[in-house]
């Protein structure tokens, strides 16, 4: 259906870089490698443009990419900095404290950062629905006494954000951020990116392993794209990292266990199509319909067995 309707023109447009560093689980949270994973995520970043590119405005890095706290190490947004060149902007997932330096009273969220060519951190999103038994535990006082923990190793339990809000991007565009699964709701999606004209989506999908996961993951994804017709840019670490225009379709994307970077030109006709309210009235709709089709055919077998 959305193929069917004519596209708007494009009035604005980004180029833009999505890294996929395919690190694996094992090291994600060591620290013995934590310099080569930096390392190379800012050599993928800082390679030339493919053939027919131009040089990305901006750069989107997976979910908990940075491999250690920018307030341990202010080294990396100074070489972040350095390889950023003039108007281009990193957006990238990472853990982000609050609190001071490891206290006892600290707060850790899982968080997408905006960093400009300076090196400074100019805005920041934390993930506001976070996984149980994953990201945080539930209840627990009452499971750690049964030895329940996280199901899904992780640095530490996270803190969930307080609401969500469209990040500025270079071209005048506002992007706003989904940090793993949150990108699975419909409405949840609808009603924050009613004011933006891209969706970005940051995830590690390595903990899925060789299933259907990151497949169907990325597919719900792109369905976002289709129902609010705007550009989804989404960034794995391992797979499946992609662009898909406000059509829907796969404009690239990197398969499952590569490593690299997909350079595109995301041409932008507007703001998402429908507004939070008008997706509620459309939900509220589908149910009268199928409570219809239900009455419909409760009669129909009625005159049936009469």
């Amino acid at each position: 259906f959305r193929l069917a309707v004519p596209a708007p023109p494009a009035t604005r447009s980004i180029d833009v870089r999505i890294v996929q560093p395919a690190v694996d689980l094992t090291e994600k949270w060591d620290a013995s490698v934590r310099d080569r994973i930096f390392a190379t995520l800012m050599g993928i970043s800082a390679k030339a443009p493919e053939q027919g590119h131009a040089k990305p405005q901006l750069i989107l890095w997976p979910e908990t990419s940075v491999p250690f706290l920018f307030t341990e190490r202010p080294d990396a947004l100074t070489a972040l900095g350095d390889m950023l060149g003039d108007g281009q902007m990193l957006i990238a997932g990472v853990v982000r404290e609050e609190g001071g330096a490891g206290n006892a009273g600290s707060r850790y969220y899982n968080s997408v950062v905006a960093i400009n060519d300076k090196g400074e951190i100019v805005d920041a999103v934390d993930k506001v629905h976070l996984v149980p038994f994953g990201e945080y535990l539930p209840f627990a006082g009452l499971f750690e006494r049964f030895g329940v923990g996280q199901l899904v190793a992780g640095p530490m339990n996270f803190a969930a954000g307080n609401e969500r809000h469209p990040i500025a991007v270079p071209n005048g565009l506002r992007a706003v951020p989904f940090i793993c699964y949150e990108v699975i709701f419909p409405d949840l999606v609808a009603i924050d990116a009613a004011s933006s004209e891209l969706i970005v989506n940051v995830t590690n999908d390595a903990w899925f392993g060789d299933t259907p996961g990151p497949y169907q993951h990325f597919r719900q994804a792109q369905i976002r794209a289709v129902e609010n017709g705007v550009p989804l840019l989404r960034a794995a670490n391992n797979g499946i990292s992609a662009v898909v225009d406000s059509r829907g379709r796969i404009v690239d994307a990197l398969a499952v266990d590569a490593r690299g970077a997909i350079d595109a030109h995301v041409p932008v006709s507007g703001r998402a199509l429908l507004t939070a309210d008008q997706r509620r009235i459309n939900g509220l709709l589908i149910m009268l319909l199928f409570a219809l089709a239900a009455l419909t055919l409760n009669v129909r077998q009625r005159l049936r067995v009469n």
